[in-house]
């Protein structure tokens, strides 16, 4: 999965857009929300406490209101990007977020380079997707397997933390 260190993400207030894009069961959603911020704390990431989760849950595209990191539980909700291609959500995250985009608080903000997904594979073997944009400055890497997909976007699935 592509990353930055996490220290400097978190005491930079920067955060990464999340999307469901299957029918899942809110269960795993918060499940997946709860191991973010419990690896932060077991790999001694002193962020986990002051900026919690990377995560923020993108729920619809007019979406205009965002939580600094989505904590569990979260109520059951319906996606609006149900089936919804990498591109589409590329697209989106570009024009939307980043330092002067949509949720943007001064230096807190969502970044526009890279997102994360739950897909229908999630739900098969409880990984995600974390999709950067390969026109963007190249981050430090750790994860299981790599790969592009979609137009210029390279793609991750791990477990683990951001």
């Amino acid at each position: 999965m592509s990353v930055d260190s996490s220290e400097s993400l978190a005491f930079d207030g920067i955060y990464y857009p999340l999307f469901v894009t299957a029918n899942l069961p809110i269960e795993l959603l918060n499940s997946t929300l709860t191991r973010a911020l419990t690896e932060r704390f077991n790999h001694n990431d002193p962020s986990w406490n002051l900026v919690g989760s990377p995560w923020v849950l993108i729920s619809c595209r007019t979406q205009t209101v965002f939580s600094y990191s989505t904590k569990p539980p979260v109520k059951p909700f319906q996606s609006d990007f149900i089936g919804a291609s990498i591109d589409e959500l590329g697209t989106l995250v570009a024009s939307s977020f980043g330092k002067n985009g949509r949720g943007s608080k001064g230096v807190d903000y969502l970044r526009n380079d890279r997102f994360g997904i739950l897909d229908a594979r999630t739900a098969e073997d409880d990984t995600r997707a974390v999709l950067r944009d390969q026109r963007a400055p190249p981050p430090c890497r750790r994860g299981r397997a790599a790969g592009l997909l979609g137009r210029g976007y390279e793609i991750r699935r791990s477990v683990g933390p951001v």
